[in-house]
């Protein structure tokens, strides 16, 4: 119910303050453990909890790259077109 919630307080963050604050806003911590709290909450055994928490690590790492993309690639296009 907690990570539940705290996405959709990231989500509305998002779309309140745009992608590049609300992006930073939606990955800090603060959100992160309340949704590792849930995971390991309603997790069955220990190598559960540890194949759901692989993933966290790339998911930011996908969202700073998304992040990115949206500040550095319409420059790289209009260099080209």
């Amino acid at each position: 119910m907690l990570g539940g919630f705290c996405s959709l307080v990231a989500t509305m963050l998002i779309e309140t303050f745009g992608g590049i604050y609300g992006g930073v806003l939606a990955t800090s911590p603060t959100i992160v453990v309340a949704c590792i709290y849930t995971i390991i909450k309603f997790s069955n055994t220990h190598n559960d909890v540890i194949e759901s928490l692989y993933i966290i690590p790339v998911s930011v790492l996908l969202d700073i790259i998304y992040l990115g993309s949206w500040i550095y690639g319409p420059r790289v296009v209009n260099r080209f077109y």
